[in-house]
C-alpha cells in the first residue's frame, strides 16, 4: 500500500506542479526530474482531492498529528554519539544558549573552531526555562546553526526528527535550506508547499526565490535531458531574479536557491573573477558547503574542494570521488602529474615520495589531507616535515621517530640519543614542541630575532599549556612578555579571567563557549599566544583532552616549516 501511495504521489508531483514558464498550447508532456534529486518529501504524504493529476494539498505523515512539545524538540539529536555528554549544557541559561547559537555564519579559519562548535551544537540541551518568544526556540536555532556550519546532513536529520510542522518561521526556512544544501531540491520544493503562510513571514524574498527556482526546475523550461535539467533551470532562474534585483555582489548574502543556480549555471567563476570579488577563502561555511555539493569535478573547482577539505566540510570518500572524476587528458592541467601519482593505485590512493615531491602549492598540500587521515596510512621516508605538517593539520598522532628524522640536526643537538628524548617527551607532539622551542630560543639568543614573529611565545604557550611547570603565573607572564602586540589583538582580561574561573569550576560548557568567543573567526596564527595558553590551560583543566590536543596540533602545524 505504501509503495502505491509513493508511486501515486510521485506521478502527482511530476504532472501537477504548475509552471509560469509554460507557453500556451505548448508540449504538455511531463518533465523528468533528474536522478540525483529525490522526489519524496521529508514529512508529507499526498491527500488527493478530485483527481490524481493534481496535487491539491499535502498533509503531515500523521493525519491527526499534534504539536510536538518544545522541550522534546530541544532534546533531539541527529548524531548523539558525536556530541558531548548528555549533561554538557547543565547549568546554562536559555539566554546564554540562545546567544551561542545565534552567532552568524562566517568563513571558518580554523578546523578546530568549527569542529568544537559543531560538537557543542549537536549536543542536546538540558532542561531550560520556557521560551518567552519564538526567537528563543532552541530547536530552530540549532537547525539554523547547523545550516550555518555547512553541516546540512545533520541539519536535515534534525529537521526530519520533528514529525510535526516546524515550530517557527526560522525552523521552516532552516529545514528547507537543509534539504537544498543536502542535494534534495525536490524535497525542499514539496515541503514548502505544505507550510502555512505564517511560516513564511520572516524572509519573504527567500520564499519568493524558492518558488521561482522550484517552478523553473519542475516546469518545461528545464527540458527533458536529465543531465541538463538543473543547469537549464538555474540559467532561467538567474535571468528572472537578476532582471528584478540586479546582479549579485556578495555570495555570503545570497539565498541558497541563488547560490545553487550560480554554481550550476556555470556563472560562479565569472562572478569570482569580477573586480573586488571575494575569494573562496572568504566564502562562509554555509555557502561553501553548498558550492561543494553542487560543484562538477573539474580543475576550476579544485580550490573549492581544497578549502572544503581544510574546513572539514567534505569527507574523504567524497573528496576522493571528486578528484578521481577530473579529466586528466588535458596536458595544460596544472594538477595532471600530481593527480596521476595521487591515483597511481586507483582503488587505494597512497602517499608516495614522488607524490610529496610534486606537492608544490598550499592547495596540493591540502589535497593530501584525505590520504593522511585514511586508515593505516604509510608515511614515506622522505619529506618528513611536510608529513609532520599534514599530520598536525589533520589532527593525527605524530610519531616520535618521524620527528627525530624530520629534525635530525636539532635532535642531535638537544637530545643526542633516543633515551634522552624519551626522558624529555612522551609523544611526538611533545618532542616536536620542545625541539622547536629550543631552536627558537637559540636563534633568538644568537640573532636577536624571533623568526617567524613571536614563534617562541606561541611555542611556549603550547609547551606550558600541555605540559605545565610548577609556577603557572610565571608561565603566563613570560608568554605575555615575549609577545609583540603589534601582531595580535589581546582579548579583554575579563574573558580570560572568566575562562580560568569556569575551568577551575569544571563548567565545561562555559569553557567551550568562552574559548570559541576568544578565537571567533580568527586564524589560529592570529591568536594571541597568551590567549592560546589560557585556552589550552582551560580545556585541559576541564578534562577536554581531545580538544586540547586538537588545538595544539593545529597551532603546531603553522610552526612546522620546510
Amino acid at each position: 500500500m505504501r509503495s502505491f501511495i509513493i508511486f501515486a504521489f510521485t506521478i502527482a508531483i511530476l504532472y501537477g506542479i504548475p509552471s509560469s514558464f509554460a507557453a500556451e498550447g505548448g508540449d504538455s508532456s511531463p518533465p523528468l526530474i533528474p536522478t540525483p534529486l529525490k522526489v519524496l518529501p521529508s514529512k508529507i504524504k499526498p491527500v488527493q482531492a478530485g483527481n490524481a493529476d493534481e496535487l491539491s494539498r499535502a498533509a503531515p505523515e500523521q493525519d491527526d498529528a499534534q504539536p510536538v512539545d518544545a522541550k522534546s524538540l530541544e532534546r533531539l539529536s541527529p548524531r548523539p554519539a558525536f556530541g558531548f555528554q548528555n549533561d554538557f549544557w547543565k547549568g546554562i541559561t536559555r539566554q546564554e544558549l540562545v546567544a551561542f547559537l545565534s552567532k552568524p555564519s562566517f568563513a571558518t579559519k580554523s578546523k578546530f573552531t568549527r569542529d568544537l562548535t559543531l560538537k557543542a551544537t549537536l549536543t542536546p540541551s538540558s532542561d531550560l526555562a520556557p521560551a518567552k518568544t519564538p526567537e528563543d526556540n532552541i530547536y530552530a536555532l540549532r537547525l539554523e546553526k547547523l545550516v550555518n556550519l555547512g553541516s546540512f546532513e545533520d541539519a536535515q536529520k534534525l529537521y526530519k526528527l520533528n514529525e510535526s510542522s516546524p515550530p517557527t518561521p526560522l525552523a521552516a526556512q532552516s529545514g528547507i535550506e537543509s534539504s537544498l544544501g543536502n542535494g534534495e531540491i525536490a524535497v525542499a520544493c514539496l515541503d514548502e508547499k505544505t507550510f502555512d503562510s505564517n511560516l513564511k513571514t520572516q524572509n519573504p524574498s527567500f520564499w519568493n526565490n524558492l518558488g521561482i527556482f522550484c517552478q523553473a526546475l519542475l516546469g518545461p523550461v528545464a527540458g527533458d535531458d536529465e543531465n541538463l535539467r538543473l543547469q537549464n533551470a538555474s540559467q532561467a532562474y538567474l535571468e528572472i531574479v537578476t532582471s528584478s534585483v540586479g546582479a549579485p555582489t556578495d555570495l555570503n548574502k545570497m539565498d541558497l536557491p541563488s547560490t545553487i543556480a550560480l554554481m550550476k549555471s556555470g556563472q560562479l567563476n565569472a562572478f569570482l573573477n569580477t573586480p573586488d570579488a571575494m575569494t573562496i577563502a572568504e566564502v562562509d561555511d554555509k555557502h561553501l558547503a553548498v558550492l561543494m555539493h553542487y560543484a562538477n569535478p573539474s580543475i576550476e573547482n579544485i580550490p573549492i574542494l581544497a578549502e572544503s577539505i581544510r574546513r572539514g566540510l567534505i569527507d574523504n570518500t567524497k573528496a576522493f570521488d571528486f578528484l578521481k572524476s577530473i579529466n586528466l587528458t588535458d596536458i595544460s592541467n596544472p594538477y595532471q602529474a600530481f593527480l596521476k601519482e595521487y591515483f597511481k593505485t586507483p582503488n587505494t590512493p597512497l602517499v608516495t615520495d614522488h607524490l610529496l615531491s610534486l606537492t608544490t602549492s598550499p592547495t596540493q598540500e591540502i589535497l593530501l589531507y584525505p590520504l593522511y587521515t585514511a586508515p593505516e596510512t604509510s608515511i614515506p621516508n622522505n619529506h618528513q616535515r611536510l608529513s609532520l605538517r599534514v599530520l598536525a593539520f589533520t589532527n593525527q598522532d605524530i610519531p616520535l621517530p618521524l620527528v627525530r628524522d624530520g629534525y635530525q640536526e636539532e635532535s642531535a643537538t638537544f637530545f643526542p640519543s633516543a633515551e634522552s628524548d624519551a626522558k624529555q617527551a612522551s609523544s611526538g607532539e611533545e618532542l616536536l614542541i620542545k625541539l622547536l622551542l629550543r631552536k627558537s630560543l637559540t636563534k633568538l639568543l644568537r640573532d636577536r630575532v624571533s623568526i617567524p614573529p613571536n614563534a617562541q611565545a606561541t611555542l611556549m604557550a603550547l609547551d606550558q599549556g600541555n605540559y605545565p611547570q610548577k609556577d603557572i603565573k610565571s608561565s603566563y607572564d613570560n608568554i605575555l612578555s615575549l609577545t609583540d602586540d603589534d601582531n595580535y589583538v589581546m582579548p579583554m582580561d575579563d574573558i580570560l579571567s572568566s575562562l580560568k574561573k569556569f575551568a577551575n569550576q569544571k563548567q565545561v560548557n562555559q569553557v567551550v563557549i568562552r574559548s570559541l568567543a576568544i578565537i571567533e573567526d580568527k586564524s589560529l596564527e592570529q591568536l594571541h599566544p597568551a590567549a592560546l595558553y589560557r585556552i589550552l590551560e582551560a580545556l585541559s583543566s576541564a578534562g577536554l583532552n581531545e580538544e586540547t590536543m586538537a588545538l595544539t596540533r593545529e597551532v603546531l602545524g603553522y610552526q612546522i616549516k620546510n
